[in-house]
């Protein structure tokens, strides 16, 4: 994957865009996470510490705190990684202007619920984190459309990156091979491939430390061309838990 183009995919700081200026998957629907996180049937009393890898602009994880109640407490601590630095700038002025109150177009929560939880951004790649991040066992670690842009190179970094972290609760969503039609996908940024997921490919890469929590979440197929983020191929939602 490489950095410039990521990086690049970003509008610059500092001024704001509206519409179009933003890569396509930031005009996807944000709930979906949120809803996951309700559904899976982790222990939300228990989640403390979050890590959310390749997290962009932290939109998402925003959102599902916001409307998961039981994670909006102060003792919950959020670090949203990227590689790339516009991604981390513009979630540090979107998490300001959420922790000030300001209503927010692109996140469709209620301005008038307090945030009680923490939050930073960290510009790391999560293939080679640093040893104070790596070795801080996470409860519950988030991958929301990251493994899918990985060269085949980078595959093996990054499940040793995501034993490193040791978390309880592993959320991942992914193209998946399982409700597909398509065996090739369109690239949303010019020089990263997508890459579909068997289900058994995951289980054996994760290996015997991590079994699914529950049946994975099917999320269908939608391919009209004027879809904001184009054609969208079938992704399935998963949540492992460490044995």
């Amino acid at each position: 994957m490489s950095k410039q183009s990521w990086n690049e995919s970003y509008p610059p700081i500092p001024i704001r865009p509206v519409g179009e200026s933003w890569p396509a998957w930031c005009h996807v629907p944000i709930n979906d996470l949120s809803d996951c996180i309700q559904a899976v049937g982790i222990d939300l009393g228990s989640i403390r510490r979050i890590l959310e890898l390749g997290g962009g602009d932290g939109r998402r994880t925003i959102n599902a705190l916001m409307r998961n109640q039981r994670l909006n407490r102060d003792d919950v601590h959020v670090v949203c990684i990227d590689h790339s630095s516009n991604a981390i700038m513009w979630g540090v002025d979107l998490w300001s202007r959420v922790r000030s109150g300001e209503t927010i177009s692109e996140l469709p929560y209620d301005p008038g619920i307090s945030r009680r939880w923490s939050m930073e951004f960290r510009e790391e790649d999560a293939l080679s984190l640093p040893s104070e991040l790596a070795e801080r066992r996470q409860d519950l670690v988030i991958d929301w459309m990251f493994l899918h842009g990985l060269g085949a190179d980078d595959i093996k970094k990054y499940f040793y990156s995501v034993e490193r972290l040791q978390p309880r609760y592993f959320l991942l969503k992914c193209f998946s091979v399982e409700g597909s039609s398509l065996s090739t996908l369109p690239r949303a940024v010019h020089d990263v491939e997508k890459k579909q997921w068997h289900q058994s490919e995951l289980t054996s890469a994760l290996g015997h430390r991590y079994q699914l929590q529950c049946p994975p979440r099917q999320c269908p197929e939608d391919l009209r061309p004027l879809h904001p983020d184009g054609p969208i191929a079938a992704k399935r939602e998963y949540c492992y838990v460490r044995k």
